[in-house]
């Protein structure tokens, strides 16, 4: 039995709770001890991703409409969209002032703290397909080399400004940037 386990049980004395965690603990001791790095913090994964809008109704027809995300869930003040592996949600918060104008060109933004990133297999096809949806969507641009491929990302945003952009690997044989 763990430390952990043996000073609570010496705490509350022999009852019931304390033998059912040492048998939780002995039959799957991940449990108790979350998978770590070695370190106090046991973060295990990104839960959501908040993006902050000004009008729901607005943003989440830019998000299940124009970008095709699934929605999960959906209320006046909280949205969940299925994202792959992350849930994307949005949060009606109304006390953010003014929409900022759009950028001139999102790729030229400036001053941004967090970028929401949505994968690709065409990153190319897709930034058509968002721009033919009326999407103001900056040109692709090369950000890595991956031997025989090369990352491109391509930025936009969303209604409240938000900064989002599409990415992922296309052959360098394909890339004409």
């Amino acid at each position: 039995m763990c430390g952990t386990i043996a000073s609570l049980c010496r705490t509350i004395g022999p009852k019931p709770q304390c033998a059912i965690l040492a048998r939780e603990l002995a039959t799957n001791p991940a449990w108790f001890y979350p998978k770590s790095n070695g370190t106090t913090a046991m973060l295990n994964g990104i839960g959501y991703v908040i993006a902050f809008v000004r009008d729901m109704q607005r943003s989440v027809s830019f998000y299940r409409d124009t970008l095709g995300l699934s929605v999960a869930m959906e209320s006046s003040h909280w949205t969940e969209f299925a994202a792959g592996g992350t849930k994307l949600a949005l949060h009606l918060a109304e006390d953010l002032g003014p929409a900022p104008r759009p950028a001139p060109d999102p790729g030229a933004k400036k001053g941004v703290a967090l970028e929401i990133v949505f994968q690709s297999d065409d990153p190319l096809a897709t930034r058509e397909a968002l721009h033919k949806r009326g999407v103001d969507i900056a040109p692709a641009k090369l950000v890595h080399e991956a031997g025989p491929m090369v990352g491109v990302s391509c930025l936009f945003e969303d209604p409240d400004g938000n900064l989002l952009s599409v990415y992922g690997l296309v052959p360098k044989a394909a890339w004409k940037g």
